[in-house]
């Protein structure tokens, strides 16, 4: 929820830019665009995508991995 409120504050921020008009506009208009389009574009991955990849990639460590950890971080030391 912060990054939402966050997010929908910076948002909220540019919309002023959105609403200019004249030369003044034509040249804020694509600024504030985008920004409000990158931080709604980066946010939806960030909350749907981001906790899918990570329970694909960070699955516990089978039992016996477990129990040799140590094992198996120090087997080049015993070569």
């Amino acid at each position: 929820m912060p990054l939402a409120v966050a997010s929908i504050t910076t948002v909220s921020a540019f919309i002023p830019m959105l609403i200019l008009e004249g030369q003044e506009g034509e040249m804020a208009f694509s600024l504030g665009a985008v920004v409000a389009f990158m931080l709604t574009g980066s946010w939806l991955p960030a909350h749907y995508l981001l906790p899918l990849f990570a329970t694909r990639i960070l699955r516990p460590a089978p039992e016996k991995a477990r129990e040799n950890w140590l094992e198996h971080r120090t087997m080049f030391i015993k070569r």
